[in-house]
């Protein structure tokens, strides 16, 4: 005989960042002697972000000349899915908003720092410029911008050794540009991830699964689809895998990455079908 189980938004388990769920059999129990689960269908939402506070990896700092000194701008990515031109262009809005810009004649602002993918060399390039001591014909600050510095100087970036973008984009921590006054150009020497979370491994509390650790392993799956989309996975044949022997009053099923990390998600919305049957 065979069993059918669908699991969606309300079997989230409270607190559990809308990665397990929680089934309950009707009756109060069952009996997993000589039975075997697997997956039939399931839709889940891309809904993880790549960059967050859950992860550490949302900070860094901008260093910029003015006048005899420097000013430190410490930024916090607010979580979400970035891809490199995206952080670029956070970067660019930070520097408007503390009016760290030159606007050229054609009313174009110019930033001092460039952070760009380069699929060539699957490398994250960073550039570091400088801002001049006097203005360039044609260029003028915004109103209220600091000083320019007395002497032409570059500008310097800043990755802290823990909570730092450093993994996301290539790079080791450190300070990249020494603040002198000539354009600086780096390549990330480490690969970047883009993303901590590249598969999906789904566990389930009354898997037998004596061939791998941890032994509660029920399946996987590949991302193959966009940021904010729906993840598709329907298995081309069934993937039968024990259950333990005893009663049992609920299954867990949960969902992590690769490494076996917790996986935080913002959208519950999950269609789950799994199928159980007597062996």
């Amino acid at each position: 005989m065979a069993y059918t189980l669908v699991l969606n938004s309300s079997n989230v388990i409270s607190g559990s960042n809308n990665t397990r769920f929680q089934y309950n059999f009707i009756g109060g129990g069952f009996r997993g002697d000589n039975s075997e689960i697997c997956i039939s269908q399931l839709s889940i939402p891309y809904a993880w972000y790549n960059v967050s506070s859950a992860y550490g990896n949302n900070t860094f700092s901008l260093i910029l000349p003015t006048g005899a000194t420097t000013q430190t701008i410490n930024v916090t990515l607010p979580d979400g899915f970035y891809s490199v031109n995206d952080i670029q262009n956070y970067i660019q809005q930070t520097l408007v908003t503390n009016l760290f810009y030159l606007i050229d004649s054609a009313g174009n602002y110019v930033f001092p720092y460039l952070l760009t993918y380069s699929s060539v060399y699957y490398k994250v390039q960073l550039i570091c410029s400088t801002i001049p001591a006097t203005l360039p014909s044609g260029y003028t600050q915004p109103i209220g911008a600091p000083a320019l510095p007395n002497a032409t100087a570059g500008v310097q970036f800043v990755l802290a050794s823990s909570g730092s973008i450093a993994p996301i984009i290539g790079y080791a921590s450190g300070t990249f540009g020494t603040g002198a006054g000539t354009v600086q150009n780096f390549l990330s020497t480490l690969t970047p991830i883009g993303s901590t979370v590249n598969s999906l491994v789904f566990r389930c509390s009354l898997v037998d699964n004596n061939v791998v650790m941890p032994s509660d392993i029920m399946d996987s799956c590949n991302i193959n689809v966009p940021f904010g989309t729906n993840i598709l996975y329907t298995p081309t044949f069934e993937k039968w895998v024990k259950l333990k022997s005893g009663n049992y009053s609920t299954l867990i099923f949960s969902i992590v990455d690769q490494n076996l990390n917790q996986i935080y998600s913002v959208d519950p919305n999950i269609s789950l079908t799994l199928m159980i049957r007597g062996k």
